[in-house]
């Protein structure tokens, strides 16, 4: 009896721990990433958050800060967030814009009343290399779109070796600005490799050509009365000797017309007290070298003629210091697990370098990718199940991405080859 009362208690106990084990939605997730102590917190988290690294290709380390649903994590949608710039912190969307932490004033962080954790698991990841606290073993920061896109499918692999049981949630894959090139390519790779549940990709305020932003933005500051008509049609007379009004290719002129060039510099003069992502915002006062890094990249790959050379993405801090004070007090890094050779984290990297003739001619594919993307997962219209803006960004304007996405055939055509 003695011996069966043992064997029963043993199989009792066998059977706790495999229920506890099915009803963990945490129970695989690595402790040691396990974020435990947030400083200067003004609220007690009902969720469990993660902050860790990931794995990339080349020694390339690429860090993430993962924060369960408050709703219900077991069920709810696994959504990635990726920022711009290029060369841009993913830790501005999680504690600036759509997290459920929010930087205040005076190193406090309060809870966002709005975040997407509200429905959603979210990953926010730093890439490429070099951005944030994301680093490279070979110091080797040398970068472009496809390697991005490359080294983040390596890194979401990881994440799911990591948290397997996030794999078969349904995920999507989010961003805004530059994302509008990460995304589309990323989302190509996964594709052409189905390794994961994807179900759509969504992007706001998106960059995906450089030629279409640069003609887009000098259209919405004229539509918005931020130029007058008569600069306007000095603009015109310009830059488009055929005075086609609606689809002046500003930017391609610029590259052989010094009347041209001058002529815009003299427009885009107008918005340097403005903020280019609201232009309804308190005035502030900027140099000629805005703090915009579209702008500065556009200005440097097209305004300044085509010339081949390496640039370096400028630092910016477009929200104040607060962001990069808060996360480089050493308790918080230490409490986002990061080590202490890694490099000081500034919003925007200073440390990326790429060429101009691989932003180029990635910038010029960008609506391709987002052709094939689209086709491919049965999306029928473009803005209303990808893309969304605001109407007070310069920096990033969708109307003339807009107008290239509701012509006619548009994706249609260009993925007829690979349709099947």
């Amino acid at each position: 009896m003695p011996g069966n009362f043992r064997q029963m208690s043993q199989m009792f106990c066998l059977v706790t721990v495999l229920v506890i084990m099915a009803i963990s939605p945490a129970w695989s997730a690595p402790e040691e990433d396990l974020i435990t102590d947030l400083p200067y917190l003004t609220f007690t988290p009902t969720f469990r958050q993660y902050s860790g690294y990931l794995r990339a290709l080349d020694g390339k380390m690429l860090h993430y800060w993962f924060i369960e649903s408050e709703n219900s994590p077991q069920s709810d949608p696994l959504v990635l967030w990726l920022n711009g710039g290029p060369g841009c912190s993913s830790l501005f969307g999680l504690l600036g814009e759509n997290g459920p932490l929010r930087m205040v004033p005076e190193r406090a962080v309060e809870k966002n009343p709005f975040g997407w954790t509200k429905v959603a698991n979210m990953l926010y990841l730093e890439a490429p290399a070099g951005v944030g606290f994301s680093f490279s073993k070979s110091k080797d920061y040398s970068t472009n779109d496809d390697d991005t896109a490359i080294n983040n499918f390596a890194a979401l692999k990881d994440f799911f070796r990591k948290f397997p049981e996030y794999k078969d949630h349904d995920f999507y894959i989010s961003g805004e600005s530059y994302a509008g090139y990460y995304i589309p390519t990323l989302v190509s790779l996964i594709i052409d490799s189905p390794v994961f549940n994807l179900k759509g990709f969504f992007i706001g305020n998106s960059f995906s050509s450089a030629t279409l932003n640069s003609d887009g933005k000098l259209y919405f500051i004229a539509d918005h009365g931020l130029i007058s008509q008569q600069l306007f049609t000095k603009l015109l007379d310009s830059c488009c000797p055929v005075k086609d009004t609606s689809n002046c290719s500003f930017s391609i002129r610029s590259a052989f017309s010094e009347k041209c060039r001058l002529t815009i510099n003299e427009a885009l003069r107008g918005l340097n007290n403005l903020d280019p992502y609201n232009i309804y915002a308190e005035t502030t006062t900027q140099s000629e070298n805005s703090c915009d890094p579209m702008l500065n990249l556009q200005n440097q790959l097209y305004l300044a003629g085509n010339k081949n050379r390496t640039i370096k993405v400028p630092t910016c801090e477009l929200y104040g210091d607060s962001l990069s004070d808060y996360l480089n007090l050493p308790e918080v890094r230490r409490a986002l697990h990061i080590p202490q050779e890694v490099k000081t984290w500034v919003q925007c990297a200073e440390t990326l370098v790429t060429s101009t003739s691989e932003h180029r001619n990635r910038q010029e594919e960008g609506c391709p990718y987002f052709a094939k993307a689209l086709f491919i997962m049965g999306f029928r219209a473009v803005r209303s199940n990808a893309l969304f803006r605001s109407e007070d960004d310069t920096a990033l304007n969708l109307d003339k991405t807009s107008q290239r996405f509701s012509t006619p055939g548009y994706v249609l055509t260009l993925d007829h080859s690979n349709s099947e």
